[in-house]
Parts: structure tokens; sequence; C-alpha cells
């Protein structure tokens, strides 16, 4: 009996791209209002861009399935990325100033 091919398994470097992603955005969430985990958000968000980008480029080669998983943990991984790092801009500013004024 002939059916239609099984597809091929998802990229695992393109799962994984897309879970820290999605954990660099929850900890970026949550670093909003516990600040300790702002770096932690950063650290997830870089991995999912770098494994984000192994995974597209392996898939484009391969092609295997995944590339839109891989899609997202770099769309979402850039975003956190970019909040963090105006985070912590915002902060040093912010500590500036309140130390030029004599409020810190």
């Amino acid at each position: 009996m002939g059916g239609a091919p099984a597809p091929s398994p998802a990229h695992p470097l393109a799962l994984t791209s897309m879970l820290l992603g999605i954990g660099a955005g929850a900890f970026g969430f949550l670093g909003l209002f516990l600040g300790i985990l702002i770096p932690l958000a950063f650290l997830a968000a870089v991995g999912a861009v770098v494994t984000g980008h192994i995974a597209r480029s392996q898939i484009k080669r391969t092609g295997r399935e995944g590339g839109g998983m891989a899609l997202t943990g770099i769309i979402i991984g850039y975003a956190v990325a970019a909040l963090c790092i105006l985070l912590f801009l915002l902060a040093i500013g912010l500590g500036v100033f309140l130390g030029m004024t004599g409020r810190l």
C-alpha cells in the first residue's frame, strides 16, 4: 500500500532555538518585575539567535523541517536581546542622572 511519505523530523537546533526564544521572552517579562532575571533573559536570547542561525543554515543545506521554528527563535531572540540592552542602558542612565543630582 502506497501512502504519503512521513515528513522528516524537525531539526533539533530549530526546536532548541524556539524554546530558548520562548524562555528568553518569559525571563524578560519576569525580569521587568525581578531585575535579576534580565541577564538570564539576555543569555537565552543570544542562545536562541545563535542556534536559530545555525539551524537555518543547516536546514537550507539538508532540506529538513523546522525553518519556521528557527525563525521564531531568531525573531524573539533579537527582540529580547534588544529589550535587555535597552533596559541596561536605561538603568545606567538613570544611575548617572541620580548620581549627578545627588539623589543616589
